[in-house]
Order: structure tokens, then sequence, then C-alpha cells
């Protein structure tokens, strides 16, 4: 009899652990999934390129790295990709290549902020080497990020629905 109740205790053990397996796998953190949006999509899917003529992209290069800040996605511009800022179609079309070449990272996060930090960027500095987009910075809308210089600090929520 005493054997049996250990092994049920051992029975036990091992649904709560699965449980608490499961548990922690349904709570992570779900990677974002980016949908095309056909305004920004040729027939392929892919977003249209920058230079209709040559092919070039928006975007030369990216890359991940953690300051003493948090994580941050160093973006670097193709030529074409810098003289965007007039173009409102170019400019979406830039931000759906940031979004489809790095948002698959396990450090994107805060898409609408981010978006805002680059669209910041391509109209207030678009001569800079290289464009830094942090996703711990708050979401505060483009106004904001804009008198901020593309690097907000303090969060705003939006306001409630009346």
């Amino acid at each position: 009899m005493k054997a049996s109740g250990i092994a049920v205790a051992g029975i036990v053990l091992l649904l709560l652990a699965g449980l608490v397996v499961w548990i922690a796998h349904t709570l992570r953190p779900q990677p974002v999934r980016v949908m095309d949006d056909a305004r920004h999509s040729t027939r392929l899917g892919r977003t249209a390129p920058c230079d209709a003529q040559t092919g070039e992209g928006f975007v030369a290069s990216g890359k991940w790295h953690i300051d003493e800040y948090g994580p941050v996605l160093e973006v670097t511009p193709t030529p074409c990709g810098r003289g965007v800022s007039d173009d409102l179609t170019k400019r979406d079309s830039l931000d759906m290549e940031v979004i489809e070449k790095f948002s698959g990272n396990i450090n994107w996060r805060n898409t609408r902020g981010m978006i805002n930090q680059l669209d910041c960027h391509v109209i207030n500095f678009p001569q800079k080497p290289t464009w830094n987009l942090e996703p711990d910075r708050p979401y505060v809308g483009y106004a904001d990020t804009w008198a901020a210089e593309c690097n907000p600090s303090v969060g705003r929520p939006d306001t409630p629905f009346e």
C-alpha cells in the first residue's frame, strides 16, 4: 500500500509539472506576425523597390545590438531610402521593408513606436549614417516622437473612448 501511495504522489507531481510547463508556454510573449498589405506589395507579395529602374531597396542593412538602455535596431538606409521623406507612398514602403526584414527578431516589439521613430528619422535626419530604432521607447504618437527628436522617453496613454 505504501508503494502505491508513492506512485500516486509521483504521478500527481508529474501532472503538476506538466501543468506548470503548459502555463509557462501559453503565457510566453508571442512573436509579432506581419501581414502583407496589398497597398505596399508587388505581385510577388514583397515591398516595392525604392527605385523601380534599378530595383534598389530602401534599407542597405540593419543589425540589432544591446546598449545601456536595451535593444537597438541600427538601420542603414540606401541612398534612395534617404530621399523618401516627401513621398508618403515610398515612406510606407520603407516602413513595410523594415517590418518585413527585422520584425522576426525576438527584440522586435512596439511596432507603432518603432515606425514613428523610423519616420521621424526619415523626415528630420535623413543624412545620419544610421537610424537607431529602440523598441523600449514608449509609443507616444508621431507628433510627440517628432518633438522628442525621435527619442521619446515619457509614455502617453491613449485617450479613452467617450
